[in-house]
């Protein structure tokens, strides 16, 4: 509505466009812009142009207008690790059962260091660089560190040493959810049979999503993991001590700067 008023408003003021407007407004963005691609696809010619603006986008923490000349791109990756069929009695089988919810959270402990460095084999490999220029663009950008340290009550950051917009621009890796067993009032002594978690991957330009995924796999394999995509069958349980089911988001995109 705002965009459509202040043109609405330039056109009563007699001011004339220097180039030809197009105006696209969708509506599925917070349910994963599912017909987008379509839509696109279908009016190619329609909706070609020399540059998009986009009038989204958050406020920079400083309340100042930005203009923000890249996104990260996103991937997911649903991971399930399994144990004993039936949940277990921690007094008789502790210590002897395996516990999948301390299998995962070793698991994903692999995945960074203490300095918030992912440790997965080549993850940050293809990214391309920031020039010169963009560098110095983002250290002129008012820092906003300590302000957001003081309002969501932290009293450091994950990778020690990198300020926000340094972070910003390096791929990463986040924990969206993790689920085993049951906690509070549902809490029994109870070996769990499962762990489940949702990891999800921020990228920057020269990652791919697919390709990136592809990494956190192989680096589950080489924790010694059997990779499925499906539960596991009685054979495949007496088979591998250590068993994953892994379910890649499909909805996945690049980077753009």
């Amino acid at each position: 509505y705002g965009i459509l008023t202040a043109y609405d408003l330039m056109k009563k003021s007699g001011l004339q466009p220097g180039c030809n407007i197009k105006f696209f407004f969708e509506g599925e963005e917070e349910a994963g812009s599912t017909h987008l691609n379509e839509i696109l696809e279908k009016n190619r010619s329609l909706l070609r142009s020399d540059l998009w603006i986009i009038c989204d986008g958050p406020v920079h923490q400083s309340g100042k207008k930005q203009i923000v000349f890249g996104v990260r791109g996103d991937a997911h990756l649903d991971l399930t690790v399994y144990a004993a069929k039936r949940p277990l009695h921690s007094g008789h089988y502790g210590n002897w059962a395996p516990n999948p919810a301390m299998m995962l959270a070793k698991l994903l402990a692999s995945m960074k260091d203490d300095n918030g460095k992912v440790t997965i084999k080549g993850f940050y490999d293809d990214v391309i660089p920031l020039t010169a220029l963009e560098r110095k663009a983002l250290q002129e950008i008012p820092s906003v560190d300590e302000q957001m340290k003081n309002e969501l009550g932290i009293s450091n950051n994950e990778m020690k040493g990198t300020s926000l917009n340094e972070a910003i621009n390096q791929p990463s890796l986040n924990i969206n959810g993790m689920q085993s067993g049951n906690v509070g009032k549902m809490a029994s002594n109870q070996i769990p049979t499962f762990a489940t978690a949702v990891i999800d991957l921020r990228l920057v330009l020269g990652n791919d999503w697919q390709r990136q995924q592809q990494k956190v796999i192989d680096h589950i394999r080489s924790r010694g993991y059997y990779v499925t995509d499906h539960e596991p069958t009685d054979l495949e349980r007496k088979k591998y001590d250590k068993i994953i089911r892994i379910i890649p988001g499909d909805d996945g995109y690049n980077a753009q700067r």
